[in-house]
């Protein structure tokens, strides 16, 4: 497959994993406002969005760049991600609500994310922990509460 074509396949994994996403988010709220046959449509759209995402995985799987190139290209994104939040954040500070504290979070969790990638050990390996509220990554052991949203211990999936 000629590298056009990876972009487009990649494309179409993103996009695919957006629409599933949108599709969830679509049969909470046909299920808050009494529309179960809606919400089950939804629900069976988002699974069929993420088989569609999984086949591009798969497909993609071998075809990407070394593991020092995909950390390159993660600091990168991490780090464009973060400044994009903050700007997301100053153009929302005079209009408080949850979506500024999602943006901060998310800002956050994009530059603890960006400081793991840097610190990569494979000569250590270490357990992980994802903060299930936020997304948050500790390294070793979960924490006491989670340094981005306060979140409890139980909260934090283990990845080992």
């Amino acid at each position: 497959m000629q590298g056009n074509g990876i972009q487009r396949l990649a494309e179409a994994f993103v996009n695919e994993s957006a629409a599933a996403a949108r599709s969830e988010i679509a049969a909470l709220k046909a299920r808050s406002e009494g529309l179960l046959q809606a919400e089950r449509l939804f629900k069976a759209l988002g699974v069929a969005q993420k088989v569609h995402a999984e086949k591009c995985l798969m497909i993609l799987r071998g075809k990407v760049e070394s593991t020092g190139e995909n950390l390159a290209e993660l600091l990168d994104s991490l780090e464009k991600s973060a400044a994009h939040y903050k700007e997301a954040l100053d153009c929302l500070a005079s209009c408080p609500g949850p979506a500024g504290g999602f943006l901060d979070q998310f800002r956050r969790t994009a530059l603890n994310h960006a400081g793991l990638a840097r610190k990569l050990d494979e000569e250590k390996p270490a357990a992980y922990h994802v903060c299930t509220v936020c997304g948050f990554v500790a390294e070793g052991v979960a924490p006491e509460r989670c340094p981005v949203c306060q979140a409890v211990p139980e909260r934090f999936a283990s990845v080992e």
